[in-house]
């Protein structure tokens, strides 16, 4: 995460001719930054005029000038939506859209800063304050008895104000997208005037950094697409609520594109700053496609205090099942991004590397990670969080095909090579035989995607093992089975068994996970017992439901159906 740096430089005095007096620079003042948000090193530095006005000059009182306290120096960007006053409205609409303070929740998203009282002024000073850097990035208001009120280029700060001390509140109306634009400073300026003789002082501020969630923050609501009233949905969000409804999480049901691949709708990303109360933060979901597309349309209620929309801009753009957070580390406070990338050429990487760049101006330095043997290409095909009880707090799930064709010669031994791996009531998949699929060679075997799938997959465990320190001890290998699907689909693999790494981790120890519908042996279906062992040798309890018409086929899961909003740290 990059330095976040507040500077309250000031003040410097400037006599009616204009001529700048001597300063001396004041040591720095350090303001922590606290909560152990990981927002970085803030400081300030004060500079003071060397007094050189005579005693009896009337400019004596403003000698010592003005003097501005920008707290940690962090403002937020202000994309929620306090007093819901946007509504149905699916123009990009936030907080910051306008030239008000919408009520007092949204009073607390204003980065304060103070002008310490100035009694010594006679009554005819005034003063002036505006953004210099960052003027069209962000909106500065200031505190009257009536409220809250926009600073323009004409307001002026009477006597009586300068005598009592002056509030400002900043807020950002956009995230940082590209540094060489605008890197996220802001500087506020103030000029104070009395008898002829001018003081200023200046308070630099940083916008907060897009921080991402993670599978160890509590799940506070589940996201699933309700607008498919087909069979296949149906059954789906039946069976989901069901599961869900035993542990206290809500569902929102909204809509959502991608063929209702919810969790490619958007990306749970959140901003926060210290104040002298606390933390004071707000969810904000990026969102790939246009303000005007049907994402936004199908996540409208959402919307609200503390929570808002961003777009990722032109050009730019994930499905979010690509994008997952692996927990803080030392070496990585706000937790690491892994994103899985292809080629330059491949179609959509283009948009994919402006995403990357995103978060790189966000601060994050994100794992790039081979997805190129998939069809669909999603990390969260391959990697899953999850809690841990542990002095690191969390494991990570590896989808493991050694482990799959493992279960499925374990089925060939026990009798059952000429049943179907995988058997559907509705029938509308080919599969080769238990057999076969293990067999070296020949019509039906699995051998070489699933040996290239386990060579990629551990190459990039190697990476994530390299930038985290995470141990073999600290894996849990879920089995899973590839094929290699149709040549328009690039020879690329899919799952065959629907992939149970593909989950919905809802709460600590439970897992929403695809049924799997695979061969039985005495009863049992050989997938689901392989994959309910190394769940629960985690700690994790699975649900299943039922989605193989509604995703599978579609080569998505239950994981790419759903999203979920988490509890923010405090």
């Amino acid at each position: 995460m990059r330095e976040l740096r507040a500077r309250c430089d000031g003040p410097v005095t400037v006599a009616r001719d204009s001529t700048p007096m001597r300063t001396s620079a004041a040591a720095p003042v350090a303001l922590a930054v606290a909560l152990g948000l990981g927002l970085g090193t803030v400081s300030a530095q004060a500079v003071t005029p060397q007094a050189t006005t005579p005693p009896d000059s009337p400019a004596r009182a403003v000698a010592t000038g003005p003097a501005l306290d920008a707290g940690a120096g962090v403002f937020l960007p202000n994309l929620d939506d306090d007093a819901k006053r946007c509504g149905k409205t699916v123009d990009v609409c936030n907080d910051a859209t306008d030239e008000i303070v919408n009520g007092p929740d949204d009073a607390k998203d204003l980065a304060r800063i103070r002008l310490a009282a100035m009694p010594g002024l006679s009554a005819s000073a005034t003063g002036t304050v505006g953004v210099t850097t960052g003027a069209a990035q962000t909106r500065l208001f200031v505190q009257t008895g009536g409220g809250w009120q926009v600073v323009k280029p004409t307001t002026r700060l009477t006597a009586a104000q300068l005598k009592q001390g002056v509030t400002f509140g900043l807020e950002g109306k956009d995230i940082v997208r590209d540094p060489a634009v605008w890197d996220g400073t802001a500087t506020v300026a103030l000029t104070v005037t009395d008898a002829g003789t001018s003081t200023s002082a200046r308070a630099t501020l940083q916008s907060a950094p897009l921080l991402t969630t993670n599978h160890t923050m509590p799940t506070r609501q589940v996201v699933v697409d309700a607008s498919d009233s087909s069979p296949a949905n149906t059954t789906f969000l039946t069976e989901l609520l069901a599961q869900a409804k035993p542990t206290g999480i809500p569902v929102f049901q909204g809509g959502a594109p991608f063929r209702w691949f919810m969790q490619d709708a958007f990306e749970q990303m959140y901003a926060t700053m210290p104040t002298e109360h606390g933390a004071q933060s707000m969810s904000v979901l990026m969102l790939s496609e246009t303000p005007e597309a049907t994402t936004a349309k199908g996540l409208l209620g959402l919307r609200g205090p503390d929570l808002g929309f961003v777009w990722a801009g032109k050009g730019v753009g994930a499905s979010y099942g690509n994008v997952e957070t692996l927990p803080p580390t030392k070496g990585a406070p706000n937790g690491t991004l892994m994103i899985g990338t292809r080629p330059p050429q491949t179609k959509g990487s283009k948009e994919l590397r402006g995403f990357i760049n995103l978060m790189k101006a966000q601060g994050h330095t994100p794992l790039e990670l081979d997805v190129d043997f998939l069809v669909v290409g999603h990390v969260d095909e391959i990697f899953q969080v999850l809690p841990a009880n542990t002095a690191r707090g969390w494991r990570l799930a590896v989808a493991d095909p050694e482990a799959g064709l493992s279960v499925d010669r374990k089925a060939v031994q026990a009798g059952a090579g000429s049943r179907d791996v995988v058997r559907h009531p509705a029938g509308k998949i080919l599969t080769p035989t238990a057999a076969a699929a293990v067999k070296a060679g020949g019509k039906g075997s699995l051998l070489p995607e699933n040996r290239e799938a386990a060579r990629v997959i551990a190459k990039n465990l190697r990476t994530i093992q390299q930038a985290t320190g995470l141990k073999d001890s600290e894996i849990v290998r879920i089995p899973v089975l590839y094929r290699a699907l149709d040549k328009e689909d690039g020879g690329k693999s899919g799952s065959l068994v629907p992939s149970a790494i593909n989950s919905l981790l809802i709460t600590p120890d439970t897992v929403i996970a695809p049924k799997q519908f695979s061969l039985r042996v005495k009863g049992n279906d050989v997938f689901e017992q392989a994959v309910t062992n190394a769940y629960r040798s985690a700690g994790i309890t699975v649900r299943w439901v039922d989605d193989f018409e509604s995703h599978h086929v579609g080569s998505g899961e239950v994981h790419c159906a759903t999203n979920t909003l988490r509890a923010l740290p405090v």
